[in-house]
């Protein structure tokens, strides 16, 4: 082979070797609080880092050297979880390998964000939100999967919840809305946002990704039989200023609207005190429209 041959051979290997490290990618697991930080300092001789942060500056580094050449992901460091997983798996929980290991389960079975040049201050905001997403979510999906309710199969839950937010969908009408699912479970508060652009032609189409969250959160508020409701607030359109807040409780098996006064209470009413609050700035408290049921 000759030298020209021999050197577009290297150029190839090259590109292909950086096309596959795009490809692979890297996982790295942060520390997302200083009291994490201090259990790794206090357990493990072997992680090294003294000060949180200076730890979060060399992720930054670290971070920014991965995207130089491939992609590169964040995910979350939990200390608990780590011990379990050292524990299950039979690791050396004092070993880099493991700590290695662990990021790499915890990116595919958790959570997961891809490193766009973010800060790292921020990232930990998004993953914390994705974390409680997650569990939020899962919560929901385990109270669907209880023994039937009223001789109804988990099943049938989620097709009703679709329907539901089907039809609240179609009912909202044009501009962006933006609804909230709450379901009170054992003392826990699951929450669930979905964010809704509607033409004048319908619909604008909802990525799954954010709509199934909210259905589950809506079939297990259908399943709980406890407290639970939706919240939709619709921001202005080009001939509106105001934003109009409509509400619905989920109650004896289906979605039902509340009153233009059951609204106000709830948006004019502190929570913890029980006192009244003033009403935001050109904001309609309105009643919620009635939602059509599936035998409808």
């Amino acid at each position: 082979m000759n030298a020209a041959a021999t050197d577009a051979t290297a150029r190839s290997w090259a590109a292909n070797l950086r096309r596959a490290r795009k490809d692979i990618g890297h996982v790295v697991a942060l520390l997302t609080t200083p009291e994490d930080f201090g259990i790794m300092r206090q357990q493990f001789r072997s992680f090294r880092y003294t000060d949180y942060d200076a730890y979060l500056n060399q992720m930054q580094y670290l971070l920014d050297s991965l995207a130089e050449t491939s992609s590169a992901y964040v995910t979350v460091f939990d200390p608990a979880a780590f011990a379990d997983f050292c524990a299950r798996e039979e690791l050396e929980p004092d070993s880099p390998s493991s700590r290695s290991r662990y990021a790499a389960g915890a990116a595919v079975q958790e959570v997961r964000l891809p490193y766009e040049g973010d800060e790292v201050s921020d990232l930990m905001d998004d993953l914390m939100e994705a974390v409680d997403k997650r569990q939020s979510l899962e919560k929901a999906m385990r109270i669907i999967g209880t023994s039937s309710l009223g001789g109804m199969p988990p099943y049938e839950f989620l097709d009703r919840a679709r329907t539901a937010v089907g039809e609240l969908l179609r009912g909202l009408g044009t501009g962006t809305h933006h609804l909230v699912c709450s379901v009170a479970h054992e003392a826990e508060r699951l929450v669930a946002v979905l964010h809704v652009a509607c033409t004048d032609e319908g619909v604008t189409r909802v990525p799954e990704d954010d709509r199934l969250p909210f259905t589950v959160h809506v079939a297990a508020g259908l399943r709980s039989g406890g407290v639970a409701g939706i919240v939709a607030r619709t921001s202005a359109t080009q001939n509106e200023a105001n934003e109009v807040v409509r509400g619905w409780t989920i109650s004896e098996g289906w979605v039902r609207p509340l009153t233009e006064a059951q609204v106000f209470a709830a948006y004019c009413t502190d929570a913890d005190t029980g006192e009244p609050i003033p009403p935001e700035h050109r904001v309609e408290y309105a009643a919620g429209f009635p939602v059509a049921g599936p035998e409808q």
